[in-house]
């Protein structure tokens, strides 16, 4: 027999909210853990506060959220569309669009040599968890760099599939992106707008 001594607390049991640091529940917390794996997007929050215009932020939140308008969301509501990807004839995903299209390669590339990455993401997820963590080097500017990208791919894909009006060359999605970074230029720091400035020098070099 163990010889142990086993004490008891004579204080009643209280239930805490594991959420909340004060042990209370609030909606908000439980939005947070369902959307957000419990995780509070900082990244978020951090683009909510900048200069970006409302229909930026608002599109950044769809596409962390997976609530985009692609063929698979619309799929999951009834739709009774295809669903694919109107570039590579497969399910068209949010992932896809962003990171797995041989036009969505070709575009990240291209940022990888003229910015001189190691590498670029293969996911949001990917994103989120290993190649951009908060608080690492030259956060900000490769922020509104990784908005910018999928605000010009995301754009074409829209006049692709809902105008019919295709590309005639990958290019032109370089194009576009290279012209949301000049209208945002502004948002930048001067030490952030000297190492983005060299996007045009090294994509022309």
């Amino acid at each position: 027999t163990s010889s142990a001594k086993k004490t008891i607390s004579e204080t009643s049991d209280q239930v805490k909210w594991a959420l909340e640091k004060n042990g209370n529940y609030t909606t908000r917390s439980m939005y947070r853990a369902l959307s957000n794996r419990g995780v509070l997007n900082q990244r978020m929050k951090a683009l909510w506060r900048s200069k970006l215009p409302m229909k930026i932020k608002v599109f950044m939140w769809l596409t962390f959220q997976d609530r985009l308008p692609t063929g698979g969301v619309l799929k999951k509501r009834n739709w009774k569309g295809e669903g694919r990807y109107v570039v590579c004839k497969v399910p068209e995903t949010r992932d896809h669009i962003f990171f797995h299209c041989p036009l969505a390669r070709f575009v990240w590339a291209c940022a990888k040599e003229a910015f001189q990455w190691d590498r670029v993401p293969t996911s949001l997820q990917d994103f989120l968890e290993g190649w951009m963590p908060m608080g690492c080097v030259l956060y900000n500017p490769k922020m509104l760099t990784f908005v910018g990208l999928l605000w010009s791919l995301w754009n074409v894909r829209n006049k692709m599939t809902i105008e019919g009006v295709f590309i005639k060359t990958p290019a032109e999605v370089i194009f576009k992106f290279d012209s949301f970074l000049q209208k945002w230029r502004g948002l930048f720091r001067a030490a952030d707008r000297e190492k983005m400035d060299g996007w045009k020098i090294r994509a022309k070099g």
